[in-house]
């Protein structure tokens, strides 16, 4: 822009005018032009007349409008006084100079505070005792500005502020030179510069250690522990260099998209977060996720000084501090997300999970980091893939999701398979498949292998579902080999091992053996290790290898080291293939391990341009170390392994090389030639542990659906979920079990959504089959199928046994069993439920994973213990075990289990306590008092494993026992993980949480009745809680004696 040079000493008539004045002595040309009288160049300042017309000072002869002061100094001394003025300024800026006597007045005590002077400015105390009246400060003094921001949707920097959100100053922030360092020019930065500040501003000490215990309320950012107004200046001062410090030196979490232009930590997170801290100094709030972005990424900045050995500050404490702020906004923001209470931006929601899941990385917290991972695939499912336009930054999140995910199932075995263990109940290419549901790494339809036809071309809509990549073949949009420089086909075929690697290893564990599912992975395993081995990459883009000439430009080198690494991940893979599937002795594997250090070799020789590609070779360098015998290869690998870390700083090498080393340890130690990696990682260090209630809201699918109206939530549709956009009361936790509703179109759309399940020569009611299971399953000669009546029969003679229709039944169930229609059928227990008439009588016996499928009733036992303690009641929680095939890792009461055919309640009661909690059989028939029968009828949820939406009409026999302090209950079987003792707080703040499977939540709250705990006096809707407590159901139901 072009400056204007207008003189401010021209004549009064052209200044007056606004126009440039040529000064042109005695009077102007532009005056003499116009015909304007010029008044000529007079003294400049003008002061007020005299008051006394006569006064002796003033010269008779001068006019009284002419009245003017003499200089108090010459211009010697005024040039004298500048230069003091500026000498005493020292190398320091005017702004900074002013930041920092703002920054001291803020930060003294209101008793005896001291005027301040540094250079020609200063602070000077005019009410050095007075102390204002707190709601005297602060915008919040005017009631027109408390609700200017929804404290629900953001968080302000009141938080950072020792002092309630009302009585805070926002000119503490100063943020003029705040601004400056935000945005300077590139290559300004460096560590030192960043030590120099910290030190000068005695920030060494200083942190925000107290905002780590936020209060549990996610939206209530006045509700939290909040620390001082210097811990504020702390974040504030160190963030500019912090920001500074990612741009230019760290780049990216993902060191292989470092340089890349397309790397999201650069097009979305550092914008983001540079944004949210300029909206943070200058309207003093920002939304949660923005928060989570912006601290991780000083988090990050933080790491790599600390890995490379910067001594300045301590860094580690440093990025824990900023990570765990990080690791709480980014918990608001979930909760935010999962009340929908306001629409959060799914990118910057996305971007700082798979943020926080490297960080998490970056530090070894590899459980927290599945977890984390998990909740980016509920989010991706729930919201990225429904989307009808996915911009190219979405789809870069989901590739970078996509990679990271397969990276860590591949190296921690069947880990995350605990969170989600039930296979994909239909194909990804199917039209049926529920895109929205948590996708295990298994899998689907173990009768195909057309999902293995790496010729298939995809469909633009399969391609950018397939998040895991669970069909082979081509997909033209695929951005793999733009970011990692590695073809798609080769990541999905890992992802093809891992599914049927774990396929077999969950075989290995069960204890029935299904002949033709071992057929099934059999053929399935031929034709994945053909695909493994013929892999051949697309050498029509890269260089040829005879010709080294033409390998001169810096894409051509690029060119042909992605392919060469694209060769190094294909041996690794063949290592992993064999170790993972046939677990072979590793002499046989020396040949391939030798081509990955070849590859490895001719990586380091080549000039790579863009060198951060070689991180890429870390996963099959570290397989291949781990398969290594022979000495040179050995050394070669880890010697790799060792410096490439070194170089990069990424401490993700020193824990591959430190794996390596034990690896070889202990198959020294041991002899053992089939040891590796996926031996030697110990379940417990590297296994998920115990999900936060925050993130088994995500985990465990008890989430709202994310829809456009926050308001209008079907809460029959999820079993134990948040019930509104607030804590769920004890009505909310009973209706999340008994939530069905014949009026409610979400399941019962009219009489077509539901099937009545009947046997021949009855007219009784027995169940209820949802449409899609009678869709889906091939039924025999043996049933009538009627759409017009919406029923089911089953046809047996008159003279039918109970043994003739349960034979019936079960033949069916197998066939279908064989066909994989039916997920629920996987699960197959060899134990039966009694179907009952209206007489009371049996009809016939159903297997129990089948019960579900009929909507038959069903019927239980549960026993919860408790203690009487001086300071209140104390119940006995179980957790369940997280491979459970229902509600894996939910809490649950003492003991549980269902009741079988020929079985007595009491009996079954006995049985389960002593398997469960190994409570002696004595105690419980002396000491287990009945509390009454309940009955229910739920819709199964996500978590109950199988099929969801599944019709399951309940009675539960409840049973309550005291025991004495010193007592604790164990586990004696693999169904129950461990058992705790609550509190009436605790197990209240639980059942509002949607920790606990559903139908144990009605016992506790049954309990807490029957104690007198919940009355119709404390709680309001009293008696619709005893109305869903006690349903009646429209099915035959038998009442066995409880004792």
């Amino acid at each position: 822009m072009a400056t204007r040079n207008r003189s401010l000493t021209g004549c009064s008539t052209c200044r007056s005018r606004h126009l440039k004045c040529d000064e042109t002595r005695p009077g102007c040309q532009l005056c003499l032009t116009l015909g304007l009288p010029c008044p000529g160049y007079q003294a400049e300042l003008k002061w007020t007349q005299y008051t006394h017309l006569e006064s002796k000072s003033r010269r008779k002869d001068e006019p009284l409008d002419r009245v003017f002061r003499r200089q108090l100094f010459s211009e010697i001394e005024q040039e004298s006084m500048a230069r003091m003025t500026v000498e005493s300024l020292g190398t320091h800026d005017v702004n900074e100079v002013v930041d920092n006597l703002d920054r001291e007045n803020n930060a003294q005590s209101h008793d005896g505070r001291q005027s301040l002077l540094q250079g020609p400015f200063g602070v000077f105390n005019a009410a050095a005792n007075h102390t204002l009246p707190v709601n005297s400060i602060g915008p919040s003094s005017n009631p027109a500005n408390s609700h200017r921001t929804t404290p629900r949707q953001t968080h302000t920097v009141s938080t950072l502020a020792n002092s309630p959100p009302d009585s805070w100053t926002p000119g503490f922030l100063t943020p003029r030179s705040q601004m400056q360092a935000l945005f300077p020019s590139p290559g300004q930065s460096s560590e030192s510069e960043i030590a120099t500040i910290m030190h000068q501003n005695n920030y060494q000490d200083g942190g925000i250690s107290a905002l780590t215990s936020l209060n549990h309320s996610p939206f209530s950012p006045s509700s939290a522990t909040i620390a001082t107004q210097q811990d504020s200046f702390v974040i504030l001062e160190r963030a500019p260099q912090l920001l500074r410090y990612f741009k230019h030196e760290v780049g990216s979490l993902s060191y292989p998209l470092r340089g890349n232009k397309r790397c999201p930590w650069q097009t979305i997170h550092l914008p983001r977060a540079e944004k949210a801290y300029a909206e943070l100094l200058l309207h003093q709030t920002a939304s949660n996720t923005s928060f989570s972005l912006f601290y991780s990424l000083l988090a990050a900045s933080c790491y790599h000084l600390l890995y490379k050995k910067d001594t300045s500050l301590n860094w580690e404490c440093e990025g824990k501090k900023f990570q765990e702020l990080s690791r709480r906004y980014l918990h608001f923001g979930i909760r935010q997300e999962i009340a929908m209470d306001g629409k959060v931006k799914y990118k910057e929601l996305l971007m700082a999970l798979l943020s926080m899941t490297m960080l998490e990385i970056a530090r070894g917290n590899f459980a927290d980091a599945q977890n984390l991972l998990v909740e980016s695939e509920c989010l991706i499912r729930k919201r990225g893939l429904s989307k009808a336009h996915k911009s190219v930054k979405v789809r870069i999140l989901h590739h970078l999701y996509t990679y990271i995910r397969i990276m860590a199932e591949s190296t921690c075995g069947c880990a995350l398979l605990d969170i989600c263990p039930t296979r994909p109940s239909q194909w990804l290419a199917s039209d049926e498949t529920n895109f929205a549901s948590l996708r295990s790494f298994r899998v689907a339809d173990h009768s195909k292998t057309s999902d293995l036809d790496s010729t298939l071309e995809k469909a633009f809509n399969v391609g950018t579902k397939d998040i895991h990549l669970e069909i082979l073949g081509v997909w033209k949009e695929s951005l793999f080999q733009e970011l990692y420089g590695l073809p798609e086909s080769l990541i999905g075929l890992l992802s093809q091992t891992i599914r049927l690697a774990n396929e077999q290893e969950l075989l290995h564990r069960d204890t029935t053996v299904d002949i033709d599912l071992v057929l099934s992975l059999n053929k399935r395993t031929k034709t994945l290790e053909h695909q493994v081995l013929s892999w051949k990459g697309d050498q029509e883009a890269s260089v040829s290898q005879e010709d080294d000439s033409r390998m001169m430009s810096p894409d051509s080198k690029n060119t042909r080291s992605d392919y060469v690494i694209s060769l190094a991940l294909h041996q690794g893979l063949i290592l992993f293939y064999y170790r993972r599937m046939h677990n072979m002795n590793a002499l046989i594997l020396q040949d391939t391990v030798r081509k990955v250090l070849s590859f490895v070799k001719e990586i380091e020789s080549s000039r790579l341009s863009n060198y951060h590609r070689k991180a890429s070779l870390l996963w099959p360098t570290f397989i291949a170390a781990c398969e290594a015998l022979e000495p040179d290869l050995q050394t070669g690998l880890l010697d790799w392994i060792s410096s490439t870390g070194t170089r990069t700083s990424i401490p993700a090498f020193a824990a591959a090389a430190g794996v390596v080393r034990r690896v070889w340890e202990m198959r020294q130690e041991k002899m053992d030639y089939t040891l590796s990696c996926s031996g030697l990682l110990d379940y417990e260090s590297y296994g998920p542990t115990p999900l936060p209630p925050l993130i088994s809201e995500l985990v465990r699918g008890q989430f709202l659906p994310f829809s456009s109206s926050p308001h209008q939530v079907d809460l029959t549709t999820h079993g134990c979920m948040m019930a509104s956009n607030q804590t769920r009361g004890i009505l909310d936790v009973v209706r999340a079990c008994d939530n069905y509703s014949p009026q409610n179109s979400s399941h019962s759309s009219g009489a077509e959504s539901k099937y009545a399940f009947k046997v021949n020569g009855s007219d009784a009611l027995l169940g209820y089959i949802t449409q899609s299971i009678v869709e889906r399953i091939q039924w025999s000669n043996s049933w009538s199928i009627n759409h017009n009546e919406q029923s089911v029969t089953l046809i047996t003679p008159a003279t039918a046994t109970i043994e003739d229709r349960s034979m019936a039944v079960e033949e069916t169930l197998k066939e279908n069993r064989k066909l994989a229609s039916v997920s629920l059928l996987q699960n197959w227990r060899n134990e039966t439920f009694p179907v009952y008439g209206p007489e009371g009588h049996v009809l016939l016996n159903i297997e129990r994973c089948a019960s579900a499928l009929f909507g038959i009733v069903t019927y239980g036992v549960q026993l919860l213990c408790y203690v009487r303690h001086e300071e209140g009641l104390r119940l006995w929680i179980g957790k369940r075990s997280s491979r459970k095939q229902t509600y894996p890792g939910m809490l649950d009461t003492t003991a549980a289990g269902g009741l079988g055919s020929r079985t007595l309640p009491f009996d079954a009661l006995v049985s389960e306590a002593y398997e469960e909690a190994s409570l002696p059989e004595a105690t419980v028939r002396e000491k287990a008092k009945p509390m009454s029968e309940l009955t229910y009828f739920h819709m199964r949820g996500d978590t109950a494993g199988g099929e969801s939406g599944l019709f399951q009409p309940e009675v539960e026999y409840t049973y309550a026992m005291e025991l004495n302090e010193d007592f604790i209950p164990r586990p004696r079987d693999s169904e129950v993980e461990s058992f705790k003792l609550f509190t009436i707080d605790e197990a209240l703040h639980s059942l509002k949480e949607g920790e606990f499977k559903p139908n144990s939540a009605i016992v506790i709250v049954k309990f807490l009745i029957q104690q007198g705990i919940l009355t119709r006096e404390n709680e309001p809707d009293y008696d619709a809680i005893l109305t869903h407590l006690h349903r009646k159901l429209e099915f035959p139901v038998l009442i066995q004696p409880s004792r």
